[in-house]
């Protein structure tokens, strides 16, 4: 999965777990969390709501749902689009401790149209934690 804004891209690679932030020329790399996307919903989710975001032509219709993960609640928004796959767009995962993380994917795409986004530098050494 790739995600571009404005000098920044991330690169999230599901198969090394590992993420790839490039930033003004500058590549730092990280583990990416276990289990960061469950691939199914699980038999305990509730569906909450269906949603629109956006207006016009450019409205995207989707289902939320919710159910306990890592423990915390994850409620993940996915799209309602008639005759196609659902992907999901919108994630709100509140942990343990209450901590709120989010995530809103925007234009999203089922092909590879910039082939460049998913190129990892040669030098994107660990990032450093302090």
């Amino acid at each position: 999965m790739a995600v571009a804004l404005g000098n920044t891209t991330v690169v999230n690679d599901l198969q090394s777990e590992k993420t790839y932030i490039t930033e003004n020329g500058t590549c730092q790399s990280s583990d990416l969390p276990k289990d960061p996307y469950p691939q199914c919903l699980p038999a305990n989710a509730v569906q909450l709501a269906n949603i629109t975001v956006g207006l016009g032509s450019n409205q995207l219709t989707g289902t939320v749902w919710q159910f306990p993960y890592n423990n915390g609640v994850l409620k993940v928004a996915f799209t309602n689009v008639p005759n196609a796959p659902n992907y999901p767009f919108l994630t709100r995962f509140v942990d343990d401790k209450g901590v709120v993380s989010a995530s809103f994917f925007v234009d999203i795409a089922t092909n590879i149209t910039q082939p460049a986004l998913l190129k990892i530098p040669d030098l994107c050494p660990p990032k450093v934690i302090v």
